[in-house]
């Protein structure tokens, strides 16, 4: 009986793990680096796992330009436990994500005359997804929102410098107003409200609604 019960606790983390690690299948352009970084906590409390690819300097409209584009992002292992969503202002993740890209690339100081131009891309299509099981006799059953790859992004474009005195961003350098701009834009745009609990029942991890437009793009 306990090799049965192990096996059967086996088989489970093996199905978790099988879902889990596909809500982080992406895929960069050539010569762009992929990267997932766990950020937190935000205002609620909660840390995100976000996947993302990002490119120090490209050839882009003319200039030479920084490329952040989030692929993907989940609640942590706890945050999914404590029912998170993400927030409604989704500003406080580019500031780590730039933060981020600052340690990896260089960033031209506010003192000389340069500024760099940047872009980061944040989803704008969402889905629910469910994960489910079995614990003291019931079923419990855990809900968050996680990024649709490729279902259309609100892309931020910015002229930056760092300030060396103060150890801050310039984000709008050489009085550069920041850009916004909806790219290619891939679900619908009705809401769709946290699902109810599963009926039939089940024990796993699954998408379980389809992608929505959450966020606006200012």
């Amino acid at each position: 009986m306990k090799i049965k019960k192990l096996f059967l606790v086996i088989a489970l983390l093996a199905i978790f793990s099988s879902y889990y690690a596909s809500a982080y299948d992406f895929e960069c352009p050539e010569n762009w680096s992929p990267a997932t970084v766990e950020f937190g906590p935000d205002a609620n409390g909660c840390s995100w796992v976000v996947s993302f690819c990002y490119i120090c300097q490209i050839f882009y409209g003319g200039n030479i330009t920084g490329y952040i584009r989030i692929m993907n992002t989940a609640p942590s292992e706890l945050s999914k436990s404590q029912g998170c969503s993400f927030p409604e202002d989704p500003g406080w993740l580019m500031d780590e994500l730039l933060e981020f890209y600052g340690n990896q690339c260089t960033i031209p100081a506010c003192s000389t005359v340069y500024c760099q131009n940047i872009i980061q891309e944040f989803p704008l299509c969402w889905q629910w997804w469910i994960m489910g099981n079995y614990y003291h006799g019931k079923y419990v059953y855990y809900k968050w929102l996680e990024a649709c790859p490729g279902g259309g992004y609100c892309q931020i474009v910015r002229k930056i410098c760092y300030d060396y005195v103060t150890g801050q961003y310039d984000l709008d350098c050489q009085d550069w107003v920041t850009t916004y701009q909806i790219i290619n834009l891939n679900c619908q745009t009705e809401e769709i409200p946290k699902p109810p609990d599963p009926d039939p029942p089940f024990i796993g991890t699954r998408i379980e609604t389809e992608c929505y437009k959450r966020y606006t793009c200012p």
